[in-house]
């Protein structure tokens, strides 16, 4: 496997699509704004991330992943089942 891969010929990008590479990213770069200017929006989007309220629209997601992971917790759980105190036998010591 080794030999084969050694005899494998590199690939090559074509010239003329490395050029287009080139010149979309430098295109790009040069429209881009700088990250600086969407910090406070960014961090405006984690603080009301966490803010659940009537019109959030968070809080049907935080119901849903709950429910997940009560769904989860019980397709991993035995199901254990007790008696009603009252149907259990008082304990005894028999010795």
């Amino acid at each position: 496997m080794a030999a084969h891969r050694a005899a494998a010929p590199e690939k090559q990008i074509a010239p003329a699509v490395r050029a287009a590479i080139e010149r979309q990213d430098r295109d790009l770069a040069s429209h881009r704004e700088p990250e600086a200017a969407f910090r406070a929006v960014l961090a405006r989007q984690d603080q009301d991330a966490g803010q659940t309220g009537p019109g959030r629209g968070s809080d049907a997601y935080l119901r849903a992943r709950q429910q997940a992971a009560r769904d989860r917790a019980a397709r991993n759980l035995p199901t254990i089942t007790t008696a009603p105190a009252a149907a259990q036998a008082p304990l005894r010591d028999t010795a």
